[in-house]
């Protein structure tokens, strides 16, 4: 417990809520911009069982704004390479990296395994894939966007059970079938 002595003077927190977090497992779709602040501090806060997954490799645009890479990881997978990285800043905790982008027949699949999913994906089929699927297992989805200077979040599947297309009506439309390119 000593590597979590700060945050345990938090009167909000202490050793249960951290025993809480040891034994929590989160799934994190996206290895970018938003995925890798969110897998750190999920790691640095000691949350047991991390999961991330994405199919995309490092890219040199990715370079200005997804800072966990570098240029000496163009062409490797960001799951690999951010497994790695938070197994390194936090031994104690399991990081699985899931190369493979979730759709319909893999969702239910992957999600079943994890008590909550951080949406930090960046298209909307795939938001739409999570949306259904958490619906489905009734798991709670921290849905964060960014769009130039502006940023949300919200927490989907939880009391009651709003879903994306509560806050989005529009998005109905969309065919979750369909695979982006």
């Amino acid at each position: 417990m000593s590597r979590y002595q700060r945050q345990l003077l938090v009167k909000e927190l202490g050793e249960n809520t951290q025993s809480l977090l040891s034994n929590a497992s989160v799934l994190i779709v996206g290895a970018g911009g938003l995925g890798f602040p969110t897998a750190s501090y999920l790691a640095g806060a000691g949350v047991g069982n991390i999961g991330i997954v994405d199919n995309d490799r490092v890219e040199e645009s990715n370079l200005n704004r997804q800072l966990a890479y570098s240029i000496n990881d163009l062409g490797n997978y960001k799951t690999t390479l951010l497994a790695e990285r938070l197994q390194r800043q936090n031994e104690q905790i399991q990081v699985v990296g899931i190369k493979l982008r979730l759709d319909d027949q893999n969702a239910l699949g992957i999600i079943s395994d994890y008590d909550i999913v951080c949406d930090c994906t960046d298209n909307l089929n795939s938001r739409l894939h999570l949306d259904k699927a958490c619906s489905e297992l009734k798991r709670p989805l921290v849905y964060a966007g960014v769009k130039d200077w502006e940023g949300m979040i919200s927490v989907l599947h939880y009391k009651q059970n709003i879903r994306l297309q509560d806050l989005f009506p529009v998005i109905e439309t969309v065919n979750t079938d369909q695979n982006d390119e």
